[in-house]
């Protein structure tokens, strides 16, 4: 048995044991974060060796610390005479703070502080020496301590020392404690601290008296001859129960002093206070941390119970702070402000009492007031009020005067200015809560919003009345009657309401109108981007349910749209659209969005409905319908034309100089698709298409037209395929292929919609095929960009390309005639011969064959148009065959940059063969090729060249010839041509 015990007492004394046994004990409390490298223990010493404790990101490491006591006693009788207590060489590193690491366990007290309030019950008060009454009779003889501190920041370092002792019952103890801190800033580059913490035990458990002196000198070349701080604070065990004192002076001025008392038959902690401190008389000894600059003045008192459910505090301070961006950046805006209040306030079972408030704000001039007209009591848990009188005014909140630059700090990514925000309030009690209204509107004149610099709003001038109203059941604020002027011109108006029921779980509601003056709008410069309007008005209903499932509906009016100035003034029409968003809690949003379009007794109707769902990494998946029973494009193009892009990168060529392109197309992120069901979709009275279907899919950055079906006219009908692409790398970053096809298609609408003035040039039903290619800086470049190759055929139509004028070529025989008479033998000279009765019939021969090429009645077309890259068009392959007539040909179309395509010029030349009666007319004007093929049709031996412009085909070349023919007899054409050309000015 003694063996054993001898054999256990070894294990038990071996420091590798020890080391070992120490080491579980911390691990099993992770919440200490602390660690030891050695332990060895005796029957009077122990020591540890390499301690590490970590705390908030503060670390405390100890080379060695060394604990001399009698260790039976301890165990024993608890009792702990402490001999000597050594610790040399540790260091506290506070220059890497940081809060609890990730994966770390919360300790207890960490768990405590972190509970809600009413699960917290503070322990009764009974004085600052009670507390201290330790579990074990103590005694401290000798303590040897010192380390360095690590300043955060790197702002230095400072050595600590503590020595002393002779704590024990019936004597006066003391510690030294010594600090010398050098530090990085040579303004203040050393400051030194001494002080005296002295205590006397009454018994080997408690204090009678505990007591702090201090004196801090601080060095630096903003304190040459050097600057001191004293202080002390001291409790004291009375007969009554504890008395309390502190105290702060430099320079023979007292900076702070508290005096209490805790009564123990009150069971109330009662005191004094009074402040009379400025930023520099306790900067140097902040140890390099930086404070802002400010002055306070002031005294009152204040007293608590014993659980400090019941706290009071009253009087009076004078307050002025600036450079508050020590604090935080964002308070820089502030700049010297200045505080003066006077106040008695308590906090009683969690409910706030207001006995007397006022409180002045300033900043160079008055900014704000506040102040309890009466005494209130106020339930910051169940909302409720209580006052005396629910009659009578209770606060009032005057705006004298704030800085719009204070507002800045929360409105990101803008900038304000603007003069001082001034207005009113008053509250009363309002059904058990508060009720606040504007006794004056709050105003803000000449506000101007910035957005990295470049100007968004300018010189607005913002009025508007705001009333809240607070009671246990919820809230409910108001803005009335919001106005917003420039140069004294509404620009806007608004009306708006948000509320809440108290109950969990309840949304967030809202509802509002607002109206817009448009042109005033648009001369703002966010709005710069957009042509503007001379008339026109917005007006707008909303209403909003803001919880886990939100709700957005809104009705939308633009009205009385006009735009050019008088005489030429355009009325545009006017929009109604009715909006509505549903959104789930995992985000999906279902939305219905129909509009109506009006143009005098026109209506158009649109509406766009489906569901979009976000996707992480990406926008979001979209699945939606756009649908219409009657659409007319005029009305819809000239509506959003009214707000046109600023961004006018043509399609193709050369990329315009500018602002840089957006970073990508407007479908970025976005996948799904759009069904497309539009019934009737009207472009002119003549021309419209019907039931147009499909689907438009979003793919993998792409966009995909599948699918799409359209009818033509009466029996026409087009497919659309292709797909949209956009590579930012690309120089004309958007891209598209497609194939159009089309069956019995008459195209003569379309001709008589870019050119009202003239009839038709081709008519017929045709089958058209095409396969596109189109490269632009822009979507909407696209369009207009797209080359390729469009073959045309028809079995039987009207042609009207080649528009020569019977009555020019008649009239010019006439002139011609009279010409000729009055020159005598000019002619004779030039052909040698006279033919005085040829000119009456070849004018008739030439007005009836003129008749047969305008407009040709044709039984078979087919042609070939190519487009390239440059917008230049390219026609071949033109084939024509009709009864008496045959016109084969070729030409081009050049593209005007910056023009349209009506204004591109034409270059167009024909082959004519002819039969029966065009062929005899020929025949007999001399034009006409004696060979005939298997068919019967000659060559018409006439050139037939066609320019101008699409929109204005210039055929003046042809009527000259067709003149000349009434002068000309067989080999002398070309001089005919030009003797008929100089006679008549060229033939114009």
């Amino acid at each position: 048995m003694l063996v054993a015990v001898g054999v256990a007492a070894g294990v038990a004394f071996n420091s590798t044991f020890q080391t070992w046994l120490a080491r579980r004990v911390l691990a099993s409390h992770p919440e200490f974060r602390a660690s030891v490298g050695f332990v060895s223990a005796s029957l009077g010493r122990i020591t540890l060796r390499d301690l590490q404790f970590e705390q908030a990101g503060a670390r405390f490491t100890v080379p060695e610390v060394v604990l001399e006591f009698p260790l039976l006693a301890a165990a024993c009788d608890h009792q702990l005479k402490l001999t000597r207590l050594a610790g040399r060489a540790w260091t506290i590193d506070l220059a890497h703070p940081a809060g609890d690491p990730p994966g770390r366990g919360r300790g207890p007290a960490a768990t405590a502080a972190g509970a809600p309030p009413s699960s917290r019950i503070a322990p009764a008060f009974a004085g600052l020496l009670v507390p201290l009454t330790l579990p074990w009779e103590v005694s401290v003889d000798g303590v040897e301590l010192d380390g360095v501190v690590m300043l955060p920041e790197s702002r230095g370092q400072a050595k600590v020392s503590l020595s002393g002792g002779g704590f024990a019952a019936g004597r006066d103890g003391k510690l030294a404690i010594v600090m010398d801190a050098v530090l990085e800033d040579p303004r203040v580059s050393a400051v030194g601290v001494r002080a005296n913490l002295a205590g006397r035990m009454d018994t080997p458990r408690t204090f009678a008296r505990l007591e702090l002196k201090f004196a801090a000198t601080a060095q630096g070349t903003q304190f040459p001859a050097g600057v001191e701080l004293a202080g002390e604070g001291s409790a004291t065990r009375v007969a009554t129960g504890e008395a309390y004192a502190a105290s702060l002076v430099t320079q023979g001025r007292e900076l702070l002093h508290l005096q209490a008392e805790y009564p123990r038959e009150t069971g109330r902690f009662m005191g004094t206070w009074k402040v009379n401190m400025r930023d520099a008389d306790v900067a140097p000894f902040a140890l390099g941390l930086r404070l802002p600059r400010f002055q306070a003045d002031g005294a009152g008192g204040f007293d608590a119970d014993a659980g400090f459910a019941a706290v009071h505090a009253s009087g009076r301070l004078a307050a002025t702070a600036s450079e508050l961006q020590v604090v935080r950046p964002e308070l820089a805006v502030l700049g010297e402000i200045k505080l003066e209040a006077d106040f008695d306030l308590a906090e009683r079972g969690g409910v706030l009492a207001v006995q007397r408030l006022a409180a002045t704000l300033a900043a160079g001039e008055p900014v704000a007031t506040f102040s309890a007209l009466q005494p209130f009591e106020f339930s910051p848990a169940t909302g409720e009020l209580r006052t005396s009188d629910a009659t009578r005014e209770l606060v009032g909140v005057s705006l004298h005067g704030v800085p719009v630059a204070w507002v800045q700090p929360l409105v990101t990514g803008f900038e304000l200015t603007g003069n001082r925000v001034r207005g009113d309030w008053v509250g009363m009690a309002r059904g058990g809560g508060i009720g606040l209204r504007s006794t004056t509107p709050i105003a803000i004149g000449d506000l101007a919003v910035a957005q990295g610099g470049i100007p968004r709003l300018t010189g607005l001038d913002v009025s508007f009345g705001v009333s809240l109203d607070y009671n246990p059941s919820g809230w409910q604020a108001e803005i009335e009657n919001l106005v917003v002027r420039r140069h004294g011109t509404t620009v806007l108006s608004l009306d708006a309401k948000v509320g809440r029921l108290a109950q969990v779980g309840d949304p967030l509601k809202t509802t509002g109108k607002f109206s817009a003056n448009l042109p005033a709008v648009l001369t703002q410069p966010v709005a710069s981007a957009w042509s503007g309007l001379t008339r026109g008005d917005a007006v707008a209903e909303f209403a909003a349910s803001l919880g886990a499932v939100q709700a957005w509906q809104a009705r939308i009016e633009l009205r009385n749209l006009e735009t050019g100035a008088a005489p030429k003034v355009i009325r545009l029409p006017e929009l109604a659209a009715d909006i509505r968003v549903d959104r789930a809690t995992d985000g999906r949003m279902v939305f219905n969005a129909p509009l109506t379009i009006t143009a005098d007794t026109r209506k158009s109707d649109l509406a766009l409905n489906g569901t979009f769902a976000p996707v992480a990494a990406r926008f979001g998946t979209i699945t939606a319908t756009v649908s219409s029973h009657h659409l007319v494009v005029d009305d819809a193009r000239s509506l959003a034309g009214m707000i046109a892009a600023a961004d006018q990168g043509g399609a193709g060529g050369a990329v315009p100089s500018g602002p840089a392109r957006a970073v990508g197309p407007p479908w970025a992120g976005l996948d799904g698709s759009v069904t497309l069901q539009l019934h009737e979709v009207v472009y002119t009275d003549a021309f419209r298409v019907s039931e147009v279907s499909g689907r438009i899919e979003l793919e993998a950055g792409k966009v995909k037209l599948d699918g799409v079906r359209l009818g033509l006219g009466e029996n026409g009908r087009a497919k659309l395929d292709g797909e949209v692409t956009y590579d930012a790398a690309r120089a004309l970053p958007y891209a598209m292929v497609g194939e159009v096809g089309m069956r019995e298609f008459d195209p003569g609408p379309i001709f008589q919609a870019l050119n009202r003035e003239r009839p038709a040039t081709l008519e017929g039903k045709f089958d058209v095929s095409s396969k596109l290619v189109s490269h632009a800086m822009t979507l909407e470049g696209l369009a207009s960009g797209a080359g390729g190759e469009f073959h045309l055929t028809c079995k039987g139509g009207v042609f009207r390309g080649l528009p020569a004028s019977v009555q020019y070529a008649a009239e010019s025989t006439g002139r011609v005639a009279g010409l000729l008479a009055a020159a005598g033998n000019a002619l004779g000279g030039l052909t040698g011969r006279k033919e005085y009765a040829a000119v009456s019939s070849r004018a008739q021969a030439i007005t009836e064959f003129v008749s047969g090429l305008n407009p040709i009645h044709f039984d078979q077309l087919s042609v070939v148009v190519a487009r390239d890259a440059a917008l230049n068009a390219t026609v071949k392959d033109f084939a024509l065959i009709a009864p008496e007539l045959r016109l084969t040909g070729n030409g081009t179309v050049l593209h005007r940059p910056g023009s349209s395509l009506l204004e591109d010029s034409l270059a167009m030349q024909f082959t004519l063969r002819a039969r029966g009666r065009q062929g005899e007319l020929l025949k007999y004007l001399g034009a006409l090729d004696p060979a005939a093929d298997d068919l019967g049709y000659a060559a018409c031996t006439l050139p037939i060249r066609v320019g101008g412009t699409i929109r204005q085909p210039d055929p003046s070349d042809l009527n000259i010839r067709l003149a000349a023919l009434a002068l000309e007899k067989a080999g002398v054409t070309e001089k005919a041509t030009e003797l008929f050309n100089k006679l008549l000015g060229g033939g114009k």
